[in-house]
């Protein structure tokens, strides 16, 4: 889907508070990286303009287009990442699988 690619790189990803984000394996993970964010003025992509427009939408979108959609976000919110950052990952979530983005 050459156009998803357009459509998440025109939703400004960048963090210009304290560093970028990361996290994987569920609602836990989400959470643990969300209150570090708030915490220390960093951002996950789900506080970005275009995380917060996807998190709207999802919903009302099939499993496929929304996953193409959100792995586009997720590698333009890796790309834009300068200097540290930081990763929230819940192994028991499911196997861990290191073939995303981050």
């Amino acid at each position: 889907m050459a156009g998803l690619s357009g459509f998440a790189g025109n939703f400004g990803w960048g963090s210009k508070s304290a560093g970028y984000v990361f996290w994987s394996g569920g609602e836990e993970a989400m959470g643990a990286a969300a209150n570090y964010a708030l915490a220390t003025g960093g951002k996950t992509l789900e506080m970005t303009m275009g995380g917060k427009i996807m998190t709207t939408l999802d919903p009302f979108l099939s499993r496929s287009i929304s996953n193409d959609i959100w792995k586009s976000l997720s590698m333009n919110f890796a790309y834009g990442a300068r200097g540290s950052v930081n990763a929230f990952q819940n192994v028991y979530f499911k196997r861990p699988s290191f073939r995303f983005f981050w």
